[in-house]
């Protein structure tokens, strides 16, 4: 019972993204902080969304989950549609903005807001949250903010362990000034070192030679070492989702027979609309299920061909999605399921040799997206 639970978190997740609005881009610029040595493999990625012009990674240390986090690292860049000038007077809107925001994001609370220092491109500030009835903060962040030409890029450190001693605010302080830049997007993928934006989930399939170039608009991790990955076509133009790739991998304990599998998605894809969801089986055994579905979605039919696979102890979902007037003809739903079949656990297939789905391997063997 507890997989089969399991299973209905994972596809309460599925299809957030087909129809949503997102815009997807390769960023030009990415914040990078150069942590002492080692120490950037202590903090793992959660949760990653590329939406519009914006990107925004968390990250938090290895020994925390997304439930229950007490320290956490925020990297965010957003990017203007022209040009705009740097100066002192840039710095003044940027810093009314951070506050506006932090007095927004943090409304049933009393905060604080102390720019610690500023330059002409960029400053440092922290805020302190607290309840409006007691005295000890609950939340301290300390953030530095880089006003650019085309981007306003930031870094926040996030601690609810209080009080942090003057020695760690003064590290923080001391990294995000000394240690922290904001680079072109092709050196920060490159860096050896370091934690930036680009730089995300390791990534375990070789995606084959259909989607290995499709680029990530979002990724979420969960507590329970899971995580979604949705990918869009290179190819799609237009600002409105309506094909993509999307990619669940979780570590299982025990195997769930995969004809109960079957019978959960169902279920639950179901449960999205008021109207009889299509369901087609396409292959069923003891370790794979793939299948094709379809339901009304907006002005436009859902169409989704998903292929489930257990490899050892973890299990991966890979489903296409498009959005189509009508339901997909059988000839495509049987070409994109063996697209999907051509999707392998990178274990077996070797990472290092293989070109697809791999932007670059480190120093640890872990095979990074490339988005």
């Amino acid at each position: 019972m507890k997989n089969v639970n399991i299973l209905f978190f994972i596809f309460l997740t599925i299809h957030k993204s087909i129809f949503s609005g997102f815009i997807y881009y390769q960023p030009p610029e990415s914040v990078l902080i150069k942590l002492p040595q080692g120490e950037e493999k202590e903090w793992k990625e959660i949760s990653r969304v590329v939406a519009g012009n914006s990107g925004v990674v968390y990250r938090i240390p290895h020994d925390q989950n997304a439930d229950n986090w007490k320290k956490m690292l925020t990297m965010d860049c957003s990017f203007y549609e022209s040009g705009s000038p740097v100066g002192p007077v840039c710095n003044q809107l940027a810093i009314e903005s951070m506050k506006s925001a932090v007095t927004k994001n943090y409304s049933k609370y009393k905060t604080s807001f102390n720019v610690i220092e500023e330059n002409n491109h960029s400053f440092i500030y922290e805020v302190f949250v607290q309840k409006e009835d007691e005295g000890n903060p609950l939340i301290h962040e300390i953030c530095r903010v880089f006003v650019r030409q085309l981007s306003l890029c930031s870094i926040k450190f996030t601690t609810k362990e209080l009080p942090l001693s003057s020695s760690d605010k003064q590290c923080w302080i001391d990294l995000f000034r000394n240690s922290t830049s904001v680079v072109p997007h092709e050196e920060a993928m490159n860096s050896s070192t370091g934690l930036s934006i680009p730089k995300g989930f390791p990534d375990n399939l070789d995606l084959g030679p259909t989607f290995y170039e499709w680029p990530v608009i979002s990724t979420y991790g969960f507590s329970n070492n899971a995580y979604q990955i949705t990918r869009v076509s290179p190819k799609q133009k237009a600002d409105y989702v309506a094909e993509c790739l999307e990619v669940t991998s979780m570590p299982f304990t025990k195997k769930t027979p995969m004809e109960k599998v079957y019978e959960v998605q169902k279920e639950m894809l179901q449960a999205k609309t008021t109207k009889k969801a299509t369901f087609e089986l396409i292959e069923l055994n003891t370790n794979e299920l793939i299948f094709y579905y379809a339901y009304p979605k907006d002005f436009l039919t859902l169409n989704g061909i998903s292929r489930v696979f257990f490899h050892g102890s973890d299990y991966y979902a890979v489903t296409y999605i498009r959005g189509l007037p009508n339901n997909m003809e059988k000839r495509d739903i049987l070409s994109w399921a063996n697209e999907l079949k051509l999707i392998k656990n990178t274990i077996t297939s070797n990472c290092k040799q293989s070109k697809r789905g791999c932007c670059y391997t480190d120093r640890e063997g872990y095979c990074f997206l490339k988005w």
